[in-house]
């Protein structure tokens, strides 16, 4: 189990994507806490004092391997009064506190097919898990279902083509609600279980990890339970 600690960080790079959707990079002049793909971490503006309690803060998935750790990455789209702050603030050099690794949402070491399924900013820990087996050439069979509102907001196109070159057995299917995606291929439309699994072979066992909106997460997972996938076969990442 990997140990919590607090580390103090800076700004390194910001990165606006589109509607409010930013990446933020952190430096740190300490070595980062061994984390799993999947984990979160907690973001502090504040300065902390070892004698008071943590700062407030929120949490975020950690958008990036453990095999890439020389900057920490989080992205998000900045809803509410915490992250509009941290965008109004979010000047390159301006010191944090980060608090981490944290949560369970993590992927088992098997060779068993894996169905990641992403709304919006929800890509975030699959992002950990991806750079991850791009790195090491795991040989989990992994599709990962993606869906944006519209094109601008698919902002890990890099790593998509990366994963595409590196990873033996990747498929990726991208829903888009609105608008084209170039000349790239994509499904028109929301996310959708009952597309999603038409096209997966019977009698295969597969885990399926689900992340983005709450409500999104909660009916995909009753939608698969309906389907008789194994509630044991069913990860969700659920902290947000």
């Amino acid at each position: 189990m990997s140990i919590v600690r607090k580390v103090e960080a800076v700004i390194d790079e910001v990165i606006p994507h589109s509607e409010n959707v930013y990446s933020i990079f952190f430096r740190s002049a300490y070595r980062m806490p061994s984390f799993r793909p999947g984990q979160f971490l907690h973001l502090a503006l504040e300065p902390y004092d070892p004698s008071r309690q943590w700062p407030e803060s929120r949490v975020f998935s950690i958008a990036n391997s453990p095999t890439r750790v020389s900057r920490t990455r989080i992205t998000f789209a900045a809803k509410g009064s915490f992250t509009r702050r941290m965008i109004q603030q979010a000047e390159i050099g301006r010191k944090v506190w980060l608090k981490l690794p944290y949560g369970s949402f993590t992927f088992e070491n098997s060779d068993r097919a894996k169905t990641l399924i992403a709304g919006g900013t929800g890509i975030t820990p699959f992002v950990s898990y991806l750079e991850y087996v791009a790195d090491t050439r795991a040989t989990s069979p992994i599709s990962l279902y993606y869906g944006v509102r519209s094109p601008d907001l698919v902002i890990f196109e890099t790593l998509l083509d990366e994963c595409r070159e590196k990873i033996r057995d990747f498929n990726l299917k991208l829903f888009i609600e609105q608008g084209s995606y170039g000349s790239g291929a994509f499904e028109r439309g929301r996310l959708d279980i009952s597309r999603i699994v038409a096209g997966m072979s019977a009698g295969q066992v597969r885990d399926f990890y689900l992340s983005g909106p709450l409500e999104m997460v909660k009916t995909f997972k009753s939608q698969l339970l309906e389907r008789s996938i194994d509630e044991s076969n069913i990860m969700i990442d659920d902290w947000g």
